[in-house]
């Protein structure tokens, strides 16, 4: 059953819903990749940054509310490649990070968050959608590819014994 939440483009006064969202969103990753992701001892996001992202004109940093609860974020961006003589120049929304409340996936909720990035992009000249996701985190890769997200690269990693 989907539900029809309001997506707006987030304010100085939504950074404490932002960090409680964002920690649901990095659990995972804590879990999964303990030798990368830590919790951090104050704030998951640091105020200064959060609030600079939500005046950045080149970032859609936008929440999700429902019958007046924070349940979804996305924090999404333009990147330009630029013109160089072996590449097109190419303006791409990329999804930094995306966030629904456990009890409301499945519900249409980030989608039109990532809708709305993606009308918001458009506008601003891009001509496509990127998402990184990591390899153990396979219900957004499917929720990406839902969208019509193709794998573009795989990005590889050797830690070194320290």
């Amino acid at each position: 059953m989907r539900v029809a939440a309001t997506i707006r483009r987030a304010g100085p006064g939504d950074y404490e819903a932002i960090c409680e969202l964002a920690d649901l969103m990095d659990a995972p990753q804590r879990e999964a990749l303990p030798e990368r992701f830590r919790k951090p001892a104050g704030s998951v996001r640091l105020r200064d940054r959060t609030e600079k992202l939500m005046r950045d004109p080149d970032t859609f940093l936008a929440v999700a509310e429902l019958d007046g609860r924070f349940v979804g974020v996305a924090n999404c961006g333009l990147v330009r490649m630029g013109d160089f003589p072996q590449k097109h120049p190419i303006t791409s929304l990329l999804v930094r990070g995306l966030v629904v409340r456990p009890e409301l996936r499945r519900k249409g909720i980030a989608t039109a968050l990532v809708e709305k990035a993606v009308e918001w992009a458009r506008a601003r000249g891009a001509t496509e959608a990127q998402a990184n996701v990591y390899d153990f985190n396979r219900p957004a890769a499917a929720f990406f590819a839902s969208l019509g997200l193709k794998p573009l690269s795989h990005r590889l990693i050797r830690r070194f014994d320290t």
